[in-house]
């Protein structure tokens, strides 16, 4: 499936636990080796408005960020997971929530550094 993001259920009660504000999850089954699979799609109902411009060094075309070369997040902004305004199919966390997923039993989470 392009252009979203399909979760486990295990990742969606870890999500559910810690209370992230503004995440819905669609259930979905994944047939794999002849064996289904419960997940979810992952969608925010809305993005957030945290990009401190004036630090940030951004090609955005039509309202979209195309292009980053440095972000900046405003520093009155603290939450833990999230999608910025402007970028489609990115999730942001934060290094709290970077630990708490290393420290949990979920697998196959792959962590890509700002620029």
């Amino acid at each position: 499936m392009s252009g979203t993001h399909v979760v486990s259920e295990n990742f969606k009660n870890f999500i559910e636990e810690l209370k992230i504000q503004d995440v819905l999850f669609l259930p979905i089954q994944i047939e794999k080796d002849k064996k289904k699979i419960n997940s979810f799609i992952l969608k925010f109902s809305k993005s957030k408005d945290c990009i401190d411009y004036d630090k940030s060094d951004l090609v955005e075309i039509q309202g979209l960020i195309r292009k980053i070369n440095s972000l900046k997040l405003r520093n009155d902004f603290n939450e833990m997971f999230f999608q910025c305004q402007g970028l489609k199919l990115r999730i942001i966390i934060n290094d709290i929530m970077k630990s708490k997923i290393e420290n949990s039993d979920l697998k196959k989470l792959k962590f890509n550094p700002l620029p």
